[in-house]
């Protein structure tokens, strides 16, 4: 309780933009809490293999990658919080498609894309919005809270869509879901959008100093697009809504612990020897997870995994903004973000060429030997 109220008080002494931006994160969320990590176990109970199921990622990144330029290129002409309301209607209409599909075919591929270009819409424009409108001298800090206060407000929300599930069946918890992220668009209109310019052209979006980076942002995508793997292999493992909704809400509190405290030590240290930490942890953390099947494994990997990921991405996410403006912020966003779902895709592609009965323990061991070149590379 102490802990929720400090992250309270933080909003509230938050002005305009970013404000904006933290009780947007705090309601969206909250709503992809309580149906993210259950979609792709949504398609097995419909009938998908795990196959179809990665391939449904593979798709969604790779139309990500296509559409963060485009994405930067409508914020530009229309506004970055106008283009986040279209992504967040993109977002309700793909959920109502997805759950419709246990009545009705339609083709996933389509919903993939669908989804994909919308998180782009959304993801370009609101991170462009945080590295500009953030201070350089406390970006370590102001990046923990933009993790960790949505974090804390749905920590439980894994493990109350379970409920939801159990005793009342997926409609009802899309019902909620749909709600709060509807709400979660409001608060980004009490200021006035604005506009980033990006130059001439498209091309203009591919230029960025951060390009040195991709190679980080290559791995970092690889690590995420894991632990987009971790809940689907614990339901194959332990077949049970409750577990996997519990599983997941220690992967939150091990992100929402390390957040703040991170982002601190970061503004005062730097990140070089944060990333060198966590991605040395990061290395053993994955070949125990290659390898672990029971209950206690699980929750005690699930935990580590949050805070380990937290240490590699807060401080990279930090230099990227520190050297973002409102020339170069939608540039530097594009190339990021475009890494990221590189790295995503080539994880997700490798996947679905491993057969299935060696492939979590292959492509965590994988993820181990990425977490490896981060520290080297850092």
């Amino acid at each position: 309780m102490h802990l929720r109220h400090l992250h309270i008080m933080h909003l509230q002494s938050l002005k305009g933009e970013m404000q904006e931006i933290y009780i947007n994160r705090v309601l969206k969320t909250f709503s992809l809490s309580l149906i993210g990590i259950f979609v792709p176990i949504f398609l097995l109970d419909l009938g998908y293999t795990v196959h179809d199921a990665i391939s449904f990622y593979l798709i969604v990144y790779f139309s990500m990658f296509v559409a963060n330029p485009l994405a930067a290129a409508i914020a530009s002409k229309i506004g970055e919080k106008h283009t986040i309301f279209i992504s967040t209607l993109m977002e309700m209409l793909f959920l109502v498609s997805l759950f419709y599909l246990e009545y009705r075919y339609i083709p996933l591929y389509v919903l993939a894309a669908f989804y994909g270009v919308g998180a782009a819409l959304y993801w370009v424009p609101l991170n462009t919005n945080f590295a500009v409108y953030g201070k350089n001298e406390e970006r370590g800090k102001e990046i923990g809270y933009l993790m960790a206060i949505p974090r804390l407000f749905s920590i439980a929300a894994p493990s109350i869509a379970a409920s939801i599930i159990v005793y009342f069946g997926y409609n009802p918890l899309l019902a909620v879901a749909l709600l709060v992220m509807a709400m979660s668009a409001l608060p980004l209109f009490w200021t006035p959008d604005r506009k980033f310019k990006v130059g001439k052209g498209l091309k203009n979006l591919l230029k960025s100093g951060e390009t040195r980076y991709y190679g980080l942002f290559m791995a970092q995508g690889a690590i995420f697009a894991a632990e987009l793997l971790w809940p689907i292999y614990i339901y194959l493992v332990i077949p049970d809504y409750f577990f996997v909704g519990f599983v997941s809400t220690i992967l939150g509190i091990g992100y929402s612990l390390v957040m703040i405290t991170i982002g601190k030590v970061r503004d005062r240290l730097g990140g070089k020897k944060i990333i060198k930490f966590g991605s040395f942890l990061g290395v053993f953390l994955w070949l125990a997870a290659a390898s672990a099947t029971e209950p206690y494994a699980l929750s005690v990997i699930s935990f580590f995994m949050g805070a380990v990921f937290i240490m590699i991405d807060l401080p990279i996410f930090a230099a990227v903004c520190n050297s973002t403006n409102e020339k170069n912020g939608l540039a530097n966003i594009v190339v990021r973000d475009n890494g990221l779902s590189t790295g995503r895709v080539i994880f997700f592609m490798f996947a679905l060429a491993i057969p299935l009965s060696i492939m979590f323990e292959t492509m965590f061991t994988v993820t181990a030997l990425v977490s490896l070149y981060i520290f080297l590379k850092s």
